[in-house]
């Protein structure tokens, strides 16, 4: 049954990025044009909290530098309310963007400012934020421990919303462990919160809660109770005409109806969550009412219609899952079960056509029986004789064949192999020697691990003067394909810096989109394929490092911190609204480390749980082992990665580049 997905209807998001960007620039250019003239630090904390609201779909790490500030401000006023709300935004910017590492550290830092003034409403806030967090984790037992803390508080203050809040995560945690019993309870405790508050009350909360209990007495098989509730918690959703929600409960009350054996019913509700699925365009929702009319329609026994509806079933499961690669890796399970299922209904249907079709004939084959019989004796005979010599024949040539096949496959795969091998050779060339990059940087590493023969990702060096130049590329793909735009891009590089002279960051990303650009643009065929970077000049008198980045930023370790240098979101290569790359200047001090990669590492899936390694878990393993030696650092990340990798596949190339000023 659907219970996570009767948590909460789902919000679409209308405006993509560019545009949000495009509209909002003007705003947030006047915000920072007030924050400078303002001379009131209460002001400008309020000026900071809209700005940061202004970049929060765009560039939610933007969004949270603001939020940053902010907080520090409250901190300089002494107003610790003002920094928890800070603090807490971001967590909640990080949670809605699907971040729960940083939003669960942002909503920590909340709490603590909240303890320090007594703000028990702020305190239950973050607990419970914080337990919703670990729930998306799926670790349990810390969401549950969390969401206690913040339903007790919340109770002692008598903060029903957030109570209630509180109450709905709990029961989703009851849900996942399995106990159906304290589930329901709960979602008994939350409609009853909520009928107390009286006109207050929210009306689409109580419909979710008695939507869910009903879908519980459905996977019971108690129907009259199931009916009873899905009723109740549909109500509040028809009056509001919210496809979504009606969509899902209408599939519910399908099945119900389908397994009392009143297939009129069945097939009308199952009609109406159809008609609401498409309303709302949730391929999840048409997915589940498409396979429970197959369902209905194989019970009345209308098989063309329950294949038809079966078929469409599948589109929108394929659909789904390529839809969520982010989730992948998470969802194979439950494909797996899903496919598993779809098999046997799709063999059972089958086997219901052809039986079908085999009673009709059946007659007409009996009253034939006799005289093929016949026949097919005397035929046999003749049959017998002439296979025998003729197998004999194909199996002589059948052994030839196979052994023909067999020798131009292996030959086949010498030569794929031999290619493969040549293109490691070349893509090997375009990178810096070993020497050369100890000579030039000696505190140093570079971590790099192809996923397959060849790839995507590269490093590169340059010297210019008394400067030296190097980076981090991610280029479009990976194996073949990946190492081929490598290579062009790795040219476009070196042309930009010893053609045209270029030792500015910023300027040689510049260039190099545009020779890139020229490069494609040679083909017939329109070619998107580009590349993400970090790139830095470090001039060795001076120790100036300046950086300029394409979606890849530069982290600086500085007192056992590390700081993140922001990159352009936009890669080198085709992209709609381009600008000018950003050069960041910093001054180094002796014994600063920075760190350029790629997304590979922090995108490889392990661990227990089968999950990605993250950007924050690769932050506390560069801070943990800072002081080492660089080589012991580089042993240190290849040791983890493969811990954490196993016995899975490596999912991308992976290249982690730390020099030592």
């Amino acid at each position: 049954m659907r219970f996570t997905l009767h948590i909460a209807a789902a919000l679409a998001v209308s405006l993509c990025w560019h545009a949000l960007r495009a509209q909002n620039t003007a705003r947030a250019d006047s915000l920072r044009d007030l924050i400078k003239a303002e001379q009131a630090d209460t002001a400008r904390f309020e000026l900071m909290m809209k700005l940061a609201e202004v970049y929060r779909q765009a560039d939610v790490e933007q969004s949270v530098i603001y939020l940053q500030q902010a907080a520090k401000l409250g901190d300089q006023l002494r107003d610790h309310n003002r920094s928890g709300l800070a603090w807490k935004t971001a967590g909640n910017y990080y949670m809605n963007s699907g971040r729960y590492e940083k939003a669960i550290d942002c909503y920590v830092k909340s709490y603590a400012c909240y303890e320090k003034t007594g703000n028990k409403s702020g305190m239950a806030a973050n607990l419970i934020n914080m337990g919703t967090d670990y729930m998306y984790f799926g670790n349990y037992d810390k969401a549950k421990e969390y969401c206690e803390k913040g339903l007790k508080l919340a109770l002692e203050i008598d903060h029903k919303l957030f109570a209630g809040n509180a109450m709905i995560t709990l029961a989703s945690i009851f849900g996942s462990k399995g106990d159906r019993d304290k589930q329901m309870q709960m979602y008994r405790d939350v409609i009853a919160l909520h009928e107390s508050m009286g006109e207050s009350r929210n009306v689409m909360v109580i419909g979710l809660c008695n939507s869910n209990i009903g879908s519980i007495y459905v996977e019971r098989g108690q129907y009259d109770s199931a009916l009873f509730y899905l009723e109740k918690g549909l109500q509040p959703f028809e009056q509001a005409k919210d496809p979504n929600m009606c969509s899902a409960i209408y599939s519910d009350m399908s099945e119900v109806w389908l397994s009392r054996g009143n297939l009129k019913k069945a097939e009308s509700y199952g009609l109406l969550s159809l008609q609401e699925g498409q309303r709302s365009g949730n391929l999840l929702r048409m997915n589940q009412s498409n396979y429970v009319l197959s369902k209905v329609y194989e019970k009345k026994g209308d098989i063309p219609k329950a294949f038809a509806h079966f078929k469409e079933s599948s589109k929108y499961r394929d659909s789904i899952f390529s839809k969520d690669k982010g989730a992948e890796f998470a969802q194979k399970e439950a494909r797996f079960m899903y496919e598993r299922k779809a098999m046997q209904d799709s063999l059972r249907l089958l086997g219901e056509a052809m039986a079908i079709k085999a009673k009709a004939d059946e007659k007409q084959k009996k009253q034939n029986v006799i005289t093929i019989s016949l026949i097919s004796g005397l035929a046999l005979l003749l049959v017998l004789a002439f296979v025998m010599y003729r197998g004999s024949q194909a199996k002589r040539r059948a052994h030839r064949l196979i052994s023909m096949q067999k020798d131009i496959l292996e030959q086949k795969n010498r030569e794929i192999t031999d290619s493969l091998s040549y293109a490691q050779k070349i893509q090997e060339a375009i990178l810096p020697p070993e020497k050369l990059w100890k000579q030039h940087l000696p505190e140093s590493f570079v971590f790099y691990k192809p996923k397959d023969i060849v790839a995507g990702d590269f490093y590169w060096m340059e010297t210019a003067d008394n400067k030296i130049l190097f980076a981090a590329g991610d280029c479009t793909g990976h194996g073949v394909p990946g190492a081929m735009v490598s290579v062009i891009c790795s040219d476009a590089l070196n042309r930009a810096v010893k053609e045209f002279g270029l030792t500015e960051p910023g300027k040689i990303l510049d260039k190099t989109t545009q020779l890139v650009l020229e490069t494609f643009a040679k083909s017939e065929s329109e070619v998107k394929d580009g590349m993400d970077i970090s790139l830095c000049c470090l001039d060795r008198s001076t120790r100036q490092l300046t950086f300029a980045g394409a979606n890849n930023p530069l982290w600086l370790l500085r007192d056992r911190t590390i700081n993140e240098v922001p990159a352009d979101k936009q890669p080198v290569g085709k992209y709609d609204r381009p600008r000018p790359f950003t050069t960041h200047s910093l001054k180094l001090n002796p014994g600063e480390t920075v760190y350029l990669f790629t997304d590979g590492y922090a995108d490889q899936f392990g661990g227990e749980k089968g999950k990605k390694f993250k950007y924050a878990r690769l932050e506390r393993l560069l801070m943990y082992n800072a002081a080492k030696a660089m080589q012991e650092q580089k042993d240190i990340l290849a040791s983890t990665f493969e811990n954490w990798k196993g016995a899975l596949e490596q999912v991308d190339d992976v290249c982690l580049i730390g020099i030592r000023v």
